[in-house]
């Protein structure tokens, strides 16, 4: 028994002193976590989504040998015990009612204005989005802002691995089990403005100021309709 306790206690050592050696800087930690998530659920390009992955069906392979010394469950309780992030809050394993799971349907373009580079807005845009999604509007995420601050951050339209990298990174939760429709969508709505920056040879300053200047919902209006 007493050597029993010993080695679990060694075990948690070894762990614990993984997860803080790979967990000095945001970034590193920001990896670790994405990590820690797809012990509990499968991945894309190694960023969780919410499809929830039971314990026989870990590729352990994935992950350092130590993990398998002790159980997935307690490899979070000392990370959210012992390592004490200074960069995010407390690691939280969902349950599926707290995952995003709603049904995204392929091929579920918006129009997006060539005079904003945003979807066209409509007054009753919120109601439209809970009747396409079938779910309320605070429980859904702005992807197309998302896509739109990305191009100001990248100075191009994000891959679809640098998408979900930082929609990770930004909630540090296990994204939608169907970004890559969501993704898709995107990609075929903004066809049009990236055929029209093309054609008319915008540079980065351009499309950033046409992005910026029509931020503010009353700016989008007066822009679309003159």
């Amino acid at each position: 028994m007493t050597e029993d306790l010993t080695l679990i206690s060694l075990n948690h050592r070894k762990i614990k002193n993984y997860l803080r050696r790979f967990s000095s800087t945001i970034g590193d930690e920001n990896n670790l976590r994405r990590l820690l998530l797809r012990l509990f659920y499968y991945d894309i390009y190694g960023t969780p989504i919410s499809i929830i992955k039971k314990e026989d069906e870990i590729k352990w392979d994935d992950f350092p040998k130590l993990f398998k010394l002790v159980k997935r469950e307690d490899i979070i309780d000392i990370y959210n015990k012992d390592v004490k992030s200074c960069f995010y809050k407390e690691l939280k394993i969902l349950g599926e009612d707290e995952l995003d799971t709603y049904k995204i349907n392929p091929n579920n373009s918006l129009k997006i204005s060539l005079k904003t580079f945003r979807p066209v807005y409509k007054t009753d845009w919120k109601k439209l989005s809970e009747e396409v999604n079938n779910i309320s509007f605070d429980k859904q995420k702005s992807y197309y802002a998302i896509y739109l601050k990305l191009y100001l951050k990248y100075r191009y339209f994000p891959s679809f691995e640098e998408f979900i990298r930082y929609i990770f990174y930004k909630y540090q939760t296990p994204i939608h089990r169907d970004i890559k429709i969501i993704f898709d969508n995107i990609e075929n709505s903004y066809k049009d403005v990236k055929e029209f920056i093309k054609i008319n040879d915008m540079n980065y300053k351009t499309v950033k100021d046409i992005i910026i200047k029509s931020t503010k919902i009353s700016n989008r209006i007066n822009i679309e309709n003159n």
